[in-house]
């Protein structure tokens, strides 16, 4: 933070601008040493670097974060194993873009799908399975191939992943 052009210039960019100690690579080098200190510290550094223009945005976006850390744990070291568990996790997740598909949308729908399973029928009963999903597209994209335009229209769009779906099985066609 002391390069201050550089905040600047990150800043006007992103909206936000992080500080190196508060990367995610940063914390998984502390190893040992890294504890729940390290998270407070750069929820609060986040806070304090976000462009004044773009608060509306960014503003209170980790606020959920920010309450539930009481609820890793009783005690600080308790609440360290948790984020260092969660970290070791994350670190699992292939990010280098070999994998052929959408990381984080495949995350999303993971949990998604074990929300609605755990929900009950309230919560749950409008969610479709991604296999579903999937075969659905495929229906759609293989009626529409030699369009040049196409609209599509789900009613029940929740979190548009039957969409997406649609429109990348339409692309391969």
């Amino acid at each position: 933070e002391t390069d201050t052009d550089t905040v600047a210039l990150v800043r006007n960019n992103l909206g936000y601008f992080l500080t190196y100690e508060n990367l995610y690579s940063t914390w998984r080098d502390l190893g040992n040493d890294f504890s729940i200190a390290h998270v407070r510290y750069g929820l609060a550094t986040f806070k304090r670097n976000i462009a004044p223009e773009r608060k509306h945005v960014f503003d209170g976006i980790l606020n959920t974060l920010d309450t539930s850390l009481s609820k890793l744990g009783t005690t600080d070291a308790a609440r360290t194993s948790a984020i260092k568990k969660l970290l070791d996790l994350i670190d699992d997740i292939p990010t280098d873009g070999k994998q052929g598909y959408d990381v984080l949308g495949y995350i999303y729908e993971y949990l998604i799908e074990k929300f609605a399973a755990n929900a009950g029928k309230k919560a749950g009963e409008f969610y479709t399975p991604h296999e579903v999903s999937l075969i659905m597209s495929n229906i759609v994209a293989d009626h529409l191939k030699g369009r040049d335009e196409i609209q599509i229209y789900d009613p029940t769009s929740g979190s548009g992943s039957l969409l997406l779906n649609i429109g990348e099985a339409v692309a391969k066609r």
